[in-house]
């Protein structure tokens, strides 16, 4: 270094160089002592907020840094408030809980804060659950469809049970004795049957009838003729298979002088005086298809009182 420094031909430039590397080096080493002073303030302001759990940076005012944890009571429950720490140390239900822990809410176990008991696993349960979705719903699994049935249906509407006659008379019956009063419905005389065909084949005898009665029939309205009768029929005569016929003849025989009424099905009265044979009656009706059914036969005396064997002749013609 000595003879580069004394060289003839490098003198000058060589002590320009040692100026320049002097200057150089002089303001390195300034610029190395601020740096170090510099460094070392900012370093130590790091570590004091990374100490104080926050970091102060432009573009959040802190951030949370997370530390070394600090054991509060394990994981058995133990701790300061009974709850221990979970995976990321932290526990959420603890009121001292490090602020790096802000925004975790479960325990140890997985559970909200406060809902188990350290060590032991309590099910999260909403209490204000109703299971019932709609508990104000009463689907009423009881039909009651009505069970009283409306009296005041009318049934011309197809509804309701029809009772066109809720005062029916009573059935007619055969009396022990005879009624005083006009023939009437209510009543039936002593029973007989016959069809058509029969009937034409041979002729039907009834014998040894009374005839008479205590009510003359001016008294009855609707009912033409004269004599006197009881309520009820003498005969009550069911007839069938009428209609192929042109005529029933009704014959009366006896000493008295007799009349005769009879009412077909069709509730129309047919009266005869003296048509038979001496003061007897006779009747020939001709309305085949009104004598299918009941058919009520009343043997009344001209004059009052009662008659006794009075025989009757039933017979059809073609």
């Amino acid at each position: 270094m000595t003879r580069f420094i004394e060289a003839e031909d490098g003198g000058v430039a060589t002590i320009d160089w040692l100026v320049l590397l002097g200057a150089l080096t002089t303001s390195g080493l300034i610029v190395f002592d601020m740096g170090i002073g510099t460094m070392t303030d900012h370093t130590g302001n790091v570590r004091d907020e990374i100490q104080g759990e926050e970091f102060v940076s432009d573009w959040d005012e802190y951030i949370p840094v997370a530390a070394d944890p600090v054991d509060d009571g394990s994981q058995s429950g133990s701790g300061n408030n009974g709850h221990g720490n979970d995976y990321d140390h932290c526990d959420a239900s603890n009121p001292g809980n490090a602020h790096w822990c802000w925004g975790d809410f479960t325990d140890d176990d997985g559970a909200p804060a406060g809902q188990d008991g350290g060590d032991t696993d309590v099910g999260v349960v909403d209490p204000v659950t109703d299971p019932d979705p709609d508990p104000g719903t009463d689907p009423d699994p009881t039909t009651d469809p009505d069970p009283t049935t409306d009296p005041g249906t009318d049934p011309g509407d197809g509804g309701g049970t029809t009772d066109p006659d809720p005062v029916t008379d009573p059935d007619p019956y055969n009396p022990a004795t005879p009624v005083v009063g006009c023939p009437s419905t209510d009543y039936l005389g002593d029973p007989y049957a016959n069809n058509g065909p029969d009937l034409e084949d041979d002729q039907m005898w009834i014998t040894n009838v009374s005839a008479g009665g205590a009510t003359h029939l001016n008294q009855c309205s609707g009912i033409d003729g004269t004599g006197y009768f009881y309520a009820d029929p003498t005969i009550s005569l069911t007839l069938s298979d009428m209609d192929d016929f042109r005529r029933l003849e009704v014959s009366l025989y006896s000493d008295c002088d007799t009349t005769l009424l009879i009412r077909d099905t069709n509730g129309t009265y047919y009266f005869d005086d003296d048509s038979g044979s001496g003061l007897n009656s006779r009747l020939r009706l001709y309305d085949m298809s009104a004598l299918n059914g009941q058919v009520d036969i009343y043997i009344g005396t001209y004059g009052g009182g009662t008659c006794d064997d009075v025989d009757i002749r039933i017979r059809l013609k073609d």
